[in-house]
């Protein structure tokens, strides 16, 4: 049944996934939702990725990250930014630019649900409930077929806080919630009881809770998906997960070291294909987990645009992405923008450093602290890559936000 849902040579135009009456929209709601990422700047930093996104779809960005200084990075590294989007620099200019956008008869397409308290929500392109039941932890047992399915139990949040739920350990310890978690934000790996207390503690609020089978994965994937909303789907890419402190997301990997196994094609294509089966019009991203005998299991399903897929539309630009092995990272750098271009210019220039999304903090637009930056490290192997990415992000004095 392969060919029913194909490995697509290049991303396409946003609006032939989204349809042609869709408005881009990453950030929905300038107010924290349950696990997800609180800090403003980086959001406004990852719309960037909708400003070099192929096609003509209208989109909402944050104009930090679509100044004439950041425009200037990426057209010194041969990449596209639509300097034209629609752009905002606060909560009116936001409001303004959806308000504008419904009374032209536009559906809102973001990364996370339109909730019902939300002005915008009658508006969404995708039904609330469909992403909420999508990204909820417990999904997984509904969307990916049993032989690539962990074993999992879902309990009450309040039974797992108050001890009455104890897991053997190793485990892992998954919120399961309306509100998404992203970057493993929600997950703590269990490999002792005192973790067990940690996550307690950590998820006190925690509507319910999954425990799930610890697996020792030797590599992790991300497969990025199109679900057109009427059934079809199609694989846009692959890209190789970067995990720190046990299950923190800490990058990707682009180029010829990404190369799951055959298992892990046909087990995301199964999972993409009942995702698609729900009438979902959306980029998705599948994790997938390798075992040691080359086994897999699907962890995670994020029914959005996911921190690597940007650089798979930019390989359309730069074949590095495809033949030198390339390190994401996103850092934030004390630097002034002028000592940051300094250091990050040079990079580009040499084929060094390429970027996927920047946030310039330019004091007329009031936008906080920053610079910061969501890029590649390219190198000739993954140990040359890294090493690029330690010297630059040591001169840069960056920290990961």
């Amino acid at each position: 049944m392969e060919e029913d849902i194909p490995l697509l040579p290049s991303v396409p135009p946003l609006e032939a996934i989204y349809g042609d009456r869709a408005y881009l929209c990453p950030k929905l709601s300038f107010v924290p939702r349950g696990w997800n990422r609180g800090d403003r700047w980086y959001g406004d930093m990852l719309t960037g990725r909708f400003a070099t996104a192929p096609g003509n779809a209208p989109r909402l960005v944050a104009a930090a990250a679509v100044t004439p200084s950041v425009a200037r990075w990426f057209g010194l590294a041969g990449l596209p930014l639509h300097e034209d989007c629609d752009r905002y620099a606060d909560q009116a200019d936001h409001t303004e630019h959806l308000r504008a956008a419904i009374a032209r008869g536009l559906r809102i397409a973001g990364q996370f649900p339109l909730h019902e308290d939300h002005w915008a929500f009658p508006h969404a392109l995708n039904a609330a409930d469909l992403l909420i039941r999508l990204a909820d932890k417990r999904s997984i047992s509904e969307f990916v077929p049993e032989p690539f399915c962990p074993r999992r139990e879902v309990f009450e949040g309040p039974d797992f806080v108050s001890g009455k739920v104890r897991p053997p350990t190793p485990c892992v310890v998954k919120i399961s919630s309306r509100f998404a978690a992203t970057a493993g934000r929600g997950v703590q790996v269990c490999l002792a009881p005192e973790d067990v207390e940690f996550a307690r503690n950590e998820f006190g609020a925690a509507e319910r809770i999954v425990v799930e089978e610890w697996l020792p994965f030797e590599r992790t994937f991300c497969f990025h998906g199109a679900a057109y909303g009427d059934g079809r789907a199609a694989l846009l890419g692959v890209t190789e997960q970067i995990i720190v402190h046990r299950s923190r997301y800490g990058g990707g990997w682009y180029g010829p070291g990404v190369d799951p196994p055959e298992t892990a094609w046909r087990a995301a294509r199964a999972v993409l294909r009942r995702i698609a089966a729900t009438g979902l019009q959306s980029i998705v991203g599948i994790d997938l987990g390798v075992l040691p005998d080359g086994s897999v299991r699907a962890f995670d399903i994020n029914p959005r645009i996911n921190a690597s897929t940007s650089g798979l539309w930019m390989a359309d630009f730069r074949h590095e992405f495809r033949t030198m092995h390339g390190c994401m990272h996103a850092w934030r750098t004390g630097l002034s923008w002028e000592q940051a271009s300094a250091l990050i210019e040079p990079q580009i220039r040499a084929g060094r450093w390429l970027p996927l999304a920047v946030r310039d903090p330019a004091p007329t637009l009031a936008q906080g602290p920053g610079p910061m930056l969501l890029g590649v490290t390219l190198g000739p192997s993954r140990a040359e890559a890294i090493a690029a990415a330690e010297d630059l992000r040591a001169r840069l004095g960056a920290e990961v936000p």
